[in-house]
């Protein structure tokens, strides 16, 4: 008898409708995940990827969803080069489909503000 279980994947929904970034989210269980991929051009260069971008991501996930660490957490993932975002019990509340998509919105929105700033 065969006592191996087939592991369910997770569905991913693509998502490039930003300029800054392109991205993927999925509802597991009662949370939202999210991954952010540089755009395929590489515009915004290493420097921002790794450490301006993080900064952001922090600052706007604070203020859109209203939670801090443990609730809230985000890693970079160096085999994708990708950016991971977690909202823990999240995706329960409301709409969560449309609350992920204003989520990137507005996360690309505030993106795009930094990166027209002038450097000096």
């Amino acid at each position: 008898m065969d006592q191996t279980q087939a592991v369910r994947g997770i569905h991913f929904v693509k998502v490039s409708d930003y300029t800054s970034f392109d991205a993927e989210y999925a509802l597991v269980g009662v949370d939202i995940v999210i991954h952010l991929f540089q755009p395929h051009d590489g515009a915004h260069g290493r420097n921002f990827w790794c450490n301006t971008l993080p900064e952001i991501l922090d600052r706007h996930a604070r203020e859109f969803w209203e939670e801090t660490y443990p609730r809230l957490q985000a890693a970079y993932t160096p085999e994708l080069d990708s950016w991971w975002f977690r909202a823990f019990g999240f995706a329960y509340q409301g709409l969560p489909h449309e609350r992920v998509h204003k989520f990137l919105e507005g996360l690309d929105t505030k993106i795009d503000d930094v990166l027209r700033k002038p450097s000096c």
